[in-house]
């Protein structure tokens, strides 16, 4: 496989996870969407960056799924995966509108899913409602992803954009393996 640096074998969690996904592709079971209000003014461009950052960083953000033809389905890591992430400007409509159309997102991109096969595992989408006033929304796929593991996502994802708006570089410590 092109760009695959690893893989390994699933938990029996994720083997779980893994019969529901391909049983039912676009039911959204095991799509969790992360929606943060943000309430302070948003540089989309080194938020992108920061995101963009994170998942180099770490090898699951990076990682697919492999079954067919195999006795056992593996994980595979790539090298580097391309992030999804779409920006929405949404400062020119009524307050109504802004809602409507968050919410319009949302059920589309549950609906949407994810192909397991193909990395990243994550997408991320930002509105920006108003100057102190903007919305994330981080789909990604329970496979990848647990509860622990995603506030420590964010955690750097805020931390290097926080560092990237002062003009400066964050030494994170190195990263623990899924």
């Amino acid at each position: 496989m092109a760009n695959v640096v690893d893989s390994y074998p699933l938990s029996p969690l994720q083997e779980g996870m893994l019969f529901n996904a391909l049983y039912a592709p676009h039911s959204g079971v095991d799509v969790t969407q992360i929606i943060c209000r943000m309430h302070h003014p948003l540089d989309p461009v080194r938020f992108g960056e920061a995101w963009r950052a994170v998942v180099a960083r770490h090898a699951i953000l990076r990682t697919a799924f492999r079954w067919e033809g195999l006795e056992t389905p593996l994980q595979d890591v790539y090298g580097e995966a391309d992030l999804e992430y779409v920006v929405e400007d949404l400062r020119d409509r009524p307050a109504g509108e802004r809602e409507a159309r968050i919410e319009e997102f949302l059920a589309a991109d549950r609906r949407r899913g994810f192909d397991i096969a193909s990395p990243p595992l994550v997408r991320i989408a930002v509105f920006l409602l108003g100057e102190n006033e903007n919305v994330l929304v981080w789909p990604y796929h329970h496979l990848i992803l647990d509860a622990t593991s995603f506030a420590i996502i964010l955690e750097e994802v805020f931390a290097l954009y926080e560092t990237r708006l002062a003009g400066g570089g964050l030494a994170l410590e190195e990263p623990t393996p899924y």
